[in-house]
């Protein structure tokens, strides 16, 4: 990623020029030492160092010989001012050099001024702003085989599996708070403003549970506004999104189904699940967090264990780690710190994306064939118009510091490669609201994961 403050080593690069530095030099034996300094003061804009301020000439008293008449006078206490035996020295008189030299070191701050951070081409035809690798292949990315490539909104091309799922979240934030906790944040956050909507007041609450839900609440965000303050890296950021997930899937309707997985030092286990350029795959970072279909839930142990057994050495995700690549990998979140960038983040989702897209179309094929060694080309070829409609999509976060943004994934029916639909506004961890939203928000992806994606999984294994 190019720096922001390239243009810090460009204007150094200027200031510390040999040349420049050469031509302000004192060696030419015809520049007298007052007058070179003199010249240095008036390029650099800068006082001279006191070590080469020029001097006055040494005072040397007459000869007593010369002049009888101080052979016999006293002078008076040093501290006083009448001494008549060494009468002061004349004062030099100024110069126009040493007038320009004093205006010029006086003013020198105020004229200086630092390079702008970016020079169009305009204003600056020998200087242009680096283009940022991440623009550049996300831009390659488009036009691979099979492209990726994304869209802000629905429209006529996306499938309807994923307008219902969108349909089913509560990204507008209407009653994600239990109504028993309005009391609660009102005494406990007198200052934040939640409007009336947020509370779900027509569902019955529990009210031991709310409570315990809300010591989750300030006690994430405490962590989050902690890391914001203090300008904490990504580690610290990585734990609090591991530990909201966590509390979402811990909830008793999801029945242990669901888990998250570190996959931040794991790879894509196939370049053939790759986006390809001149038949080789383009590689790059993908997300930091999987959530997976958990193998140790009672509905789904039998599942797995027959997989396995059926074929052990048959990777059911994409990942290459072996605790995750024997697990159906329904959504991911990429974590950044406060300063990362969108873009770059929502790449390194959208490659997750794709490849995890890609082996759900692999796995369609690989479970009616004997040979299971198909190559990808060949495995997109003989996906069937039936699937291509039931477009099964996967999901997936960019949490940069506090901001979550959520993106569905699917199979673009019109173009043969993934599309990532995003970002959407799912909530945070800035405010009480944005909490609940996010947390509510993953929760109906967690049962939409535990209803939908694992029997979808479960059918395409087993056909």
């Amino acid at each position: 990623m190019p720096d922001d403050w390239d243009f810090v080593d460009s204007w150094l690069d200027d200031v510390l020029n040999p040349q420049r530095l050469k031509t302000l030099s004192l060696k030419s034996a015809s520049i007298s030492p007052r007058d070179g300094i003199t010249r240095i003061v008036q390029q650099i804009a800068s006082p001279p160092p006191p070590s080469i301020w020029p001097r006055r000439p040494s005072y040397t008293p007459p000869s007593a010989s010369k002049h009888p008449s101080l052979k016999r006078r006293r002078c008076a206490p040093l501290n006083s001012y009448n001494c008549d035996i060494m009468p002061s020295p004349h004062k030099r008189n100024r110069t126009q050099d040493d007038q320009l030299s004093t205006t010029t070191a006086t003013s020198a701050l105020s004229d200086i001024q630092l390079p702008p951070t970016v020079r169009s081409r305009s204003s600056s035809p020998t200087k242009v702003k680096t283009t940022s690798p991440v623009r550049k292949l996300r831009e390659i990315y488009r036009f691979a085989s099979p492209p990726l490539k994304y869209t802000i909104s629905v429209d006529e091309n996306t499938p309807q599996s994923v307008v219902d799922m969108i349909h089913g979240l509560p990204l507008h934030g209407v009653g994600v708070i239990p109504g028993s906790l309005k009391e609660t944040i009102k005494a406990t956050l007198p200052y934040e403003y939640i409007p009336d909507y947020a509370f779900n007041v027509s569902t019955p609450n529990d009210h031991f549970t709310d409570q315990n839900l809300w010591k989750t609440v300030t006690n994430i965000l405490k962590k989050a506004k902690s890391c914001f303050i203090n300008n904490e890296p990504e580690a610290p950021w990585l734990a609090i999104a591991n530990k909201l997930l966590e509390e979402v899937f811990a909830q008793p309707e999801l029945e242990g189904m669901l888990c998250v997985k570190d996959v931040q030092y794991s790879d894509v286990n196939s370049a053939t699940l790759l986006p390809h350029v001149h038949n080789t795959a383009i590689p790059t970072k993908k997300a930091d967090l999987a959530l997976a279909i958990s193998s140790d839930a009672p509905a789904t142990a039998p599942v797995y264990t027959t997989l396995r057994t059926l074929d052990p050495t048959m990777p059911l995700s994409q990942m290459s780690e072996a605790s995750v690549s024997w697990l159906a990998l329904p959504g991911c979140v990429e974590v950044g710190d406060s300063g990362k960038n969108y873009l770059e983040a929502s790449l390194q989702l959208g490659i997750w994306c794709f490849a995890g897209l890609t082996k759900l179309d692999e796995l369609r094929v690989q479970s009616r064939t004997v040979s299971r060694k198909l190559p990808i080309l060949a495995v997109i070829g003989q996906i069937s118009a039936a699937d291509s409609q039931q477009n099964l999509p996967v999901f997936g976060w960019t949490a940069i510091g506090m901001d979550w943004k959520l993106h569905i994934a699917y199979r673009d029916t019109t173009g043969n490669g993934v599309m990532i639909l995003g970002p959407l506004d799912s909530g945070g961890l800035g405010s009480v609201m944005g909490f609940f939203k996010l947390f509510k928000t993953a929760t109906a992806l967690a049962k939409w994961a535990k209803e939908k994606y694992w029997l979808e999984f479960r059918s395409i294994m087993e056909a």
